[in-house]
């Protein structure tokens, strides 16, 4: 339909550059209404995150879920499948960050790096990092949290002992600046919706940010993310120091940025990459009614759900972060000489 059509251009445009039609907005409600409307009893409040537990089994380790622009606003919906799978299963607590748009990434990572550490004391969870804390991100997320992850080894290296291992995770990574991410997502546009008012309507976007770009740089001003996709890569090729990574590439994903990170990683750390099937919007599964876009559309259209994701491949993102986690959790166990206690779940 041109409503999901609608939601693809948002999720594929960069943070921010909806906004100025109001597009952004119109989501960021929808997305409220129905977080609000189907949202699971399981996930909890905790200051500005959101904290899910697992329901058979104490948690035996926390992992930090930050997500793509936009949907990243309401983590606990957009990607409650995913999340609930990976706590359920690999019975670990996940504390999901939520954030505003903006062009000011490094903010963004200090933010949700702030948020997560204020969720662990405050409900005494610190115990459960003594192994090796778990970081996953989606989309943007992942560069927030590679952001945060370079800004956190200048703290270990400040530190006689490290007990507190990093282990980042990255999904659908995308480091691409405005200008790419805009011309892609025209392209990608078309192909979705084959529609040549749609096609327009990206186009136009382009061409105003375009001339917008210009009118910057006459001024001295500069519309970039925040840092560049320059500097973050010169940021990770001196100051990444994860003690493992690992990287999800999704077949039908054209803004992905894999390559460049790759290239980008200190040749020392110990990094692991897996090849799925989906989109740059894989990991996520949601459902809106009309009524959850606008009151008066629910009138007119009625029941009729709006999907975006696909449940099998959301079940197999799951399924290979659960088995990341239990891989990753049990060779930091036997690097400490600790009993190697994660199980799986069928």
């Amino acid at each position: 339909t041109r409503i999901m059509r609608k939601l693809h251009l948002i999720v594929l445009l960069p943070a921010g550059v909806c906004a100025s039609d109001g597009t952004l907005t119109v989501l960021g409600g929808a997305l409220v209404r129905a977080q609000a409307r189907k949202s699971s009893t399981l996930w909890q409040q905790v200051g500005n995150a959101w904290l899910r537990m697992p329901q058979r089994t104490p948690p035996k380790s926390v992992v930090h879920f930050v997500g793509g622009a936009a949907l990243g606003a309401v983590p606990q919906f957009c990607y409650d499948s995913l999340l609930s799978a990976v706590c359920e299963q690999a019975g670990v607590a996940v504390i999901a960050t939520p954030y505003e748009a903006s062009l000011d990434h490094a903010g963004l990572a200090q933010q949700v790096a702030w948020s997560f550490d204020e969720t662990l004391s405050s409900c005494g969870l610190e115990s459960l990092c003594t192994r090796r804390v778990f970081r996953l991100g989606h989309s943007l997320g992942g560069k927030l949290l590679a952001i945060g992850g370079c800004a956190a080894a200048d703290e270990d290296r400040n530190r006689a002992t490290n007990s507190r291992a990093e282990a980042l995770g990255f999904l659908n990574f995308n480091n691409f600046g405005i200008a790419k991410s805009i011309t892609l997502a025209a392209s990608i546009l078309q192909e979705i919706s084959g529609s040549a008012q749609d096609t327009q309507t990206a186009s136009t976007i382009a061409a105003a940010f375009s001339v917008a770009q210009q009118f910057g740089a006459a001024q001295g001003i500069n519309i970039e993310f925040t840092p560049s996709p320059q500097q973050l890569n010169e940021l990770i090729s001196t100051r990444y120091a994860a003690d493992e990574t690992c990287i999800w590439r999704f077949k039908e994903d054209t803004l992905d940025s894999t390559d460049d990170l790759l290239g980008t990683l200190p040749d020392d750390l110990a990094v692991s990459m897996l090849t799925l099937r989906g989109s740059h919007t894989a990991p996520v599964l949601l459902t809106l009614s009309p009524a959850d876009i606008d009151p008066m559309l629910g009138l007119f259209l009625g029941d009729q759900q709006l999907t975006l994701g696909d449940s099998e491949i959301v079940a197999t993102v799951a399924n290979s972060v659960v088995e990341w986690i239990g891989r990753a959790q049990n060779e930091r166990a036997a690097q400490l000489r600790l009993p190697a206690d994660i199980s799986h779940d069928s």
